[in-house]
Parts: structure tokens; C-alpha cells; sequence
């Protein structure tokens, strides 16, 4: 009986240990896809220093096909030029004009509360349409695990 008590802590461990590696490689991923596409941000300073410092060692955990481009700038209607268009600027005003959760008034208030709150986080940068993005793709990784 002495014999099984290991084998069921590693089991233990492992049951632990696998999803939470492969919800931190999903989230490494979604990170480095956010810093690659829109450029390290401005602030806060320890999230700069970070992204500034984790391209090389993220390029190698990345697989080789995978690339992600740089994106471009659009000119919207109110005469600031940001990376987002559609949907995702879309969010951002609607997480912008929010005053309370209900406040969504166009899409359900879920998405653009979390929006607002990354873009609080964020210093009003518009990454923060991403980043929430990448917080709501990484809870889909936690949930099919646990389904």
C-alpha cells in the first residue's frame, strides 16, 4: 500500500502542475500578441520594463509560424488617430461614455466594464481593449479545462 501514496501525490501534482503550465503559456502567448502588435505601452513602468524585456525570451517560446504584425494607424471621426477600428473602438467609447455597469447602453455591459477597468489600469490607453480581450481568452482556457 506504501507504493500508491507516491504515485497519487504525483498524480496530485500533475493535475495541478499541467493546466496551470498551460494556462501560463496561453496567457505568455496572448501577451507577447498584444506587445507585438501594438507596441510596448506607456505606463504603468513596471508593465513597460516588462514587455520591453520579455521579447526575446517570449520569441522563443513562441512556435515559428507564428507571427504577428505591427498595427497601423487609423483616423476615427472625433480626429484621434488610434490602432483600433469596428468592434474593438467601438468598445472603447462605450467603455469610455460608461459612468456604471448597466451603463452599456448598445452591447451588454460585461465587456466594456472590464474594458474601462483596464483602461483605469492602463492610464486611458487604448491597448486596454486587448489586454481585456486577452484576460476574458485566458478565462476560456481556465473554463474548457474545467469542463
Amino acid at each position: 500500500m506504501t507504493g500508491t501514496q507516491p504515485t497519487r501525490t504525483i498524480g496530485r501534482v500533475l493535475s495541478v502542475l499541467l493546466p496551470v503550465l498551460v494556462v501560463s503559456y496561453a496567457a505568455i502567448l496572448r501577451f507577447d500578441a498584444i506587445t507585438l502588435t501594438y507596441g510596448p505601452v506607456k505606463s504603468p513602468a513596471w508593465l513597460h520594463a516588462l514587455q520591453d524585456r520579455s521579447r526575446a525570451p517570449l520569441q522563443m517560446l513562441r512556435p515559428t509560424r507564428m507571427t504577428w504584425a505591427t498595427a497601423e494607424s487609423f483616423p476615427h471621426r472625433d480626429g484621434q488617430p488610434s490602432q483600433y477600428r469596428s468592434d474593438p473602438y467601438t468598445y472603447l467609447e462605450f467603455a469610455r461614455e460608461m459612468h456604471w455597469f448597466y451603463a452599456a447602453h448598445h452591447r451588454e455591459p460585461l465587456f466594456p466594464f472590464v474594458t474601462k477597468v483596464f483602461l483605469r489600469l492602463l492610464n486611458g490607453q487604448d491597448v486596454a481593449v486587448s489586454v481585456a480581450s486577452g484576460f476574458f481568452s485566458i478565462l476560456v482556457v481556465v473554463a474548457t479545462y474545467l469542463l
